[in-house]
């Protein structure tokens, strides 16, 4: 883990735009399996929920998109989604974010 947060630090350090996205325990399955929560704690968010491949993949194209994700790190996880869920992602998802988190990190 040293060596990965070493490599944060100096993406972080680099002047280059970058997202930081730490997934959860993953899984296979299909995208949609759960809905995407992020936050920005530092160690495990949602008590190890699973997040699905497919599911990290939609967040990550999502966050590449998005400039609320710019120079931001964050953990990623699924909640269990309700019995016929096939909504996308909340479209409020990176709303919580703080664009200032990063720099405690640095």
């Amino acid at each position: 883990m040293d060596l990965k947060a070493d490599g944060e630090k100096l993406l972080r350090r680099s002047g280059m735009e970058y997202t930081i996205v730490r997934p959860g325990r993953l899984t296979h399955g299909p995208a949609l399996a759960g809905i995407p929560k992020v936050g920005q704690t530092n160690r495990h968010f949602l008590k190890g929920a699973a997040t699905t491949r497919a599911d990290l993949a939609t967040v990550c194209v999502l966050a590449a998109l998005s400039p609320q994700c710019a120079c931001t790190t964050f953990e990623l996880a699924c909640e269990k989604a309700p019995k016929g869920y096939a909504g996308p992602p909340p479209l409020n998802l990176f709303d919580g974010l703080d664009a200032n988190w990063d720099s405690k990190m640095v």
